[in-house]
């Protein structure tokens, strides 16, 4: 009960972030929640993280989240924290901070995506890589580009 009242607040203060004007404010708010996920998904675990990167990749290996979006992640995150930088497309990585954050949110809390997120979420990532992906991640969500990704797996 308690996971998926959280996976709403998530949801929901992450469809706020559209509200932001583009580029930095929506970067930096996207890049707050970012953390606030990771910090909640930590705070009962007995261990001392000194960075971002540490808490993001004990939770995202614990959890056993797709190497494919634990890599997605960790680059909004190396992206958003040095934005505004010369070359970088704000609103292109304020829709890919969009993008993994929902995914990633439906996978920790195994929640489904609500259906205004769907159209949102169908951002191709910037890092591809070819093999598999996880299955079971795939299976939940609803986006156009996993269902793109099972139909071409079939």
């Amino acid at each position: 009960m308690k996971e998926s009242l959280l996976a709403q607040l998530f949801f929901g203060e992450l469809e706020k972030t559209h509200a932001r004007p583009a580029g930095a404010e929506r970067v930096a708010s996207i890049y707050h929640l970012l953390q606030q996920l990771f910090l909640e998904r930590t705070k009962q675990e007995q261990l001392h993280f000194n960075t971002l990167f540490a808490r993001m990749s004990y939770t995202l290996q614990k959890y056993q989240i797709d190497g494919f979006l634990q890599a997605n992640l960790q680059y909004f995150r190396k992206m958003a924290q040095e934005y505004p930088s010369p070359g970088v497309d704000g609103h292109a990585l304020a829709r890919l901070g969009f993008t993994v954050l929902a995914k990633a949110i439906s996978f920790l809390y195994e929640a489904p995506f609500p259906n205004p997120f769907i159209p949102n979420c169908s951002t191709p990532f910037l890092r591809r890589r070819t093999g598999r992906r996880s299955a079971s991640f795939a299976s939940r969500c609803g986006c156009s580009w996993c269902a793109t990704s099972r139909a071409n797996n079939s």
